[in-house]
């Protein structure tokens, strides 16, 4: 089973995501937590032309699907990722504007034949002003307010898929929240 967190920078996708890797459990599975992007340093590719930072996010998550994500599922385990080809989607589809006609659909085409789709994502949403603050400034309200946009696309176009948590109640709030969706997932698919 594979679940994924999304989310602009500043959600607490990364805060919910290790809190989980030191208190939860799901008896008699394995937890495989994880992220992406898993072998770069994506503060280097912000001088990257933005096609080139596309494909480099995708060869680091072709890396992570080969050396984390397949692996562990075919152990049986639960992965839990911290972002994933949403982020991509969301992201570049604000980076690629005009150069690609419809951009997020091209992505996601880009994807489909060799990734794995999650059975869960939860969308992590916070107003764009109040994630920046809590990014400390390093990114644009602006910017952050398209990608959020790109997000809410995205669900619409896989409703089922996604659970969207408001992430501005309590870290605790969250984090409950969090944990009270996967555990629903992870007991639906024990009972198949």
């Amino acid at each position: 089973m594979l679940i994924t967190l999304e989310g602009i920078d500043g959600t607490g996708k990364s805060t919910v995501i290790e809190r989980m890797d030191n208190e939860m459990e799901i008896p008699g599975r394995g937890i495989v937590f994880t992220a992406e992007p898993v072998i770069m340093n994506p503060v280097a590719l912000r001088d990257s032309a933005p096609m080139a930072e596309l494909f480099y996010f995708m060869a680091d998550h072709a890396e992570h699907l080969k050396t984390v994500v397949m692996p562990a599922l075919e152990r049986g385990d639960v992965v839990i990722s911290d972002r994933y080809v949403d982020s991509r989607v969301a992201y570049q589809g604000v980076t690629l504007r005009g150069i690609v006609p419809d951009l997020m659909g091209w992505i996601r085409k880009l994807h489909e034949p060799w990734s794995v789709v999650p059975d869960l994502t939860i969308l992590l949403m916070l107003h764009p002003s109040v994630a920046a603050e809590r990014c400390h400034g390093t990114e644009d309200p602006e910017f952050l307010g398209e990608v959020t946009k790109n997000y809410y696309t995205i669900v619409g176009l896989d409703p089922d898929r996604f659970v969207i948590v408001n992430a501005h109640q309590t870290k605790d709030e969250v984090y409950d929240q969090v944990l009270e969706e996967i555990q629903k997932v992870v007991a639906v698919d024990e009972c198949i």
